[in-house]
């Protein structure tokens, strides 16, 4: 292809080359090209929610096509890229000129499709660990990869009740780890020649020990001129919150009532107590229910 051949293919049609941000989708290689991103990424919760804007010559081009689609999302950084990887849950035009058409796309993980099933479900002697791979296990279609970094795995006992009660998938897996103490959070791996452009893992852990180191971000002025990330501000705040903790849990075995709470250390006085029960034989002793 000689030179002009590419200036006219460029000006045709937008391409990714040399882009802050390079989307992958499903419809092939530039066929949306990304313009603008704003998302969330946290521990817990749904993982990262990813709003991205995108051009492209089609303006007829059917959500169908792209909603539950696995999608490819590179961010240009310091040293190689940085992969967002997730499936589309929302579709939206918003508009042509003619000539492009743009769109916006969610990007959010496998686990938000847990919140589109709500269900009642009894779970006899089984574990944390079990409960959280049977439920994952009704979502093979979405080829979902998770990992445990448990420090201790036998530590987590069988429960002899554990009841899903008119709640989403999501809501009552939320529910479950709070309890047990497990906090997760995603991590991304994106390969754009493959058909699922790559994957995304969800890590389950009750320990720091599993988190990558991530370095230090400098505290800097905001400049047009700065090359590097850097933290430009910073500041302090304060909020009243609940400082103590107490549920009760009837033993039907022993027929015993078995409590535990904890307070929090704080300079302020008592903020409030949240007193609630935790169903019957919630823990098999006040060790366990203390934990």
């Amino acid at each position: 292809m000689d030179s002009v051949t590419k200036i006219i293919a460029a000006l045709a049609a937008p391409a990714q080359t040399q882009r802050l941000l390079q989307l992958q989708t499903s419809l092939g290689s530039d066929v949306l090209v990304a313009e603008a991103l704003s998302g969330v990424e946290q521990i817990d919760g749904t993982g990262f929610v990813l709003d991205v804007t995108a051009l492209s010559v089609d303006a007829r081009m059917s959500p169908d096509d792209l909603l539950g689609q696995p999608v490819l999302l590179q961010m240009q950084a310091t040293g190689a890229p940085r992969d967002f990887h997730g499936h589309v849950t929302a579709v939206e035009r918003l508009g042509s000129n003619g000539g492009l058409a743009r769109y916006r796309l969610r990007l959010q993980p496998w686990l938000a499709f847990l919140a589109q099933r709500v269900d009642s479900y009894v779970f006899h002697d089984r574990s944390v660990v079990e409960i959280v791979e049977d439920i994952f296990a009704d979502y093979s279609g979405l080829v979902p990869a998770w990992r445990w970094a448990l420090a201790d795995r036998s530590q987590y006992a069988r429960r002899s009740l554990t009841t899903q009660y008119q709640e989403s998938d999501l809501a009552f897996l939320q529910r479950l780890l709070a309890e047990e103490g497990i906090y997760y959070w995603f991590e991304h791996a994106g390969d754009p020649g493959n058909a699922r452009l790559g994957a995304h893992t969800l890590v389950l852990a009750d320990n720091h020990q599993g988190a990558r180191d991530l370095g230090a971000v400098r505290f800097h002025r905001s400049d047009v001129t700065e090359r590097t990330d850097s933290v430009q501000q910073w500041s302090t705040a304060r909020r009243w919150c609940t400082t103590k903790v107490a549920r009760a849990s009837w033993d039907y075995r022993t027929l015993e009532l078995r409590q535990a709470s904890a307070e929090a250390d704080t300079a302020h006085g008592a903020a409030g107590e949240d007193i609630d029960t935790s169903g019957p034989y919630g823990w098999q002793d006040n060790a366990r229910g203390q934990r």
